[in-house]
């Protein structure tokens, strides 16, 4: 709070950190709230969309008839994977077909990897560790869920939404600045994976609602947009 008291404009991206800068905060500064830090899609599209997600999959050794769930991050506790595969473990005790994307390096000294192997899930569940191609894996798949306990703005959800994939996410300050319950996705209570899965089945039982969530318009972060927003905030600050 001491640097606060020689800041002009305190630049926040998610609208909990707004309230509080608002209330706790030099109270002379300006407080700004901006979507995200910027996204650059450019690296997420891909062409014949058919042709790649036929192929990700012959690769990833998945069904072309499964459902296929995907959360990009890395394998840690924070980002809280179990909650997906015990999530995926609801699933399949219900009969569904479907399998888990984890693309990201693994941090968690295989733990995770166990939990999947001791559920009976090891087919299902990819660890795919670090990758270049994430956009045709997005492709790939049929829903975003996003299992972190903190998040400062959830990228990998707005990069989700940008590829069609609509996005069942933990209830947390980061999910919460981009998802509305309902209107643009779900958000289920923390480490509630019987919660998560219902969402999931709901979302994919429902082709009309599946259509909604996965036609959502996500111009507002990208970067170029941010950009523009932050050089006129800045210009605020040097009228002053």
């Amino acid at each position: 709070k001491w640097m606060a008291k020689m800041t002009d404009m305190f630049i926040t991206i998610n609208p909990e950190d707004y309230d509080r800068v608002k209330k706790d905060f030099n109270q002379k500064m300006q407080v700004k709230l901006i979507h995200g830090i910027g996204v650059n899609f450019d690296r997420l599209d891909v062409e014949e969309r058919n042709v790649v997600r036929k192929k990700c999959r012959e690769e990833l050794g998945v069904p072309q008839d499964a459902q296929i769930l995907i959360y990009v991050a890395e394998i840690l506790k924070n980002k809280n994977q179990q909650m997906l595969i015990y999530a995926l473990q609801e699933l399949h005790d219900k009969g569904r077909n479907m399998y888990l994307l984890l693309p990201g390096p693994d941090h968690s000294k295989g733990e995770f990897h166990k939990l999947a192997e001791d559920l009976g899930l090891k087919e299902y569940v990819k660890f795919l560790g670090w990758r270049s191609d994430i956009g045709s894996l997005m492709n790939a798949s049929d829903m975003c869920v996003a299992s972190s306990i903190r998040e400062g703005f959830g990228i990998n959800i707005v990069e989700a939404q940008y590829c069609h994939l609509p996005v069942v996410a933990v209830s947390n300050r980061g999910h919460r600045a981009i998802i509305k319950d309902g209107e643009n996705g779900f958000l289920v209570p923390m480490n509630d994976s019987k919660i998560m899965a219902e969402r999931v089945l709901e979302v994919m039982g429902n082709k009309e609602l599946y259509n909604r969530l996965a036609n959502i318009n996500v111009d507002e972060y990208k970067c170029e947009n941010i950009a523009k927003t932050i050089y006129e905030y800045l210009q605020e600050v040097v009228k002053v």
